[in-house]
């Protein structure tokens, strides 16, 4: 299960949103989707984001301002379920 969830999170977020190849479905069958949501969240809680120049940092700023809009229409989109798991909040 680890490894599968480490796989959909690598897809999510490995290229931060600045290149349109994100993996932004996963399929996941019921029996196992409460624990899958579950260590998802647990993964994302840890993600670092923060100074690009911080080696600690996972995700930085994005370069485009279009690119940060439409990020920010697909976090609106997700954001009842982002905030029922974990209680996430926009950084600013």
């Amino acid at each position: 299960m680890e490894a599968i969830v480490q796989a959909a999170h690598n897809a999510a977020f490995a290229n931060m949103g600045q290149v349109c190849n994100a993996g932004s479905r996963t399929y996941v069958h019921e029996d196992i989707y409460d624990q899958f949501v579950q260590k998802s969240v647990e993964l994302a809680k840890k993600r670092v984001i923060g100074d690009p120049f911080d080696k600690s940092t996972q995700a930085g700023p994005q370069v485009l301002r279009v690119q940060e809009m439409q990020l920010t229409r697909l976090a609106y989109k997700c954001v009842y379920f982002a905030h029922a798991c974990t209680g996430a909040q926009r950084s600013t």
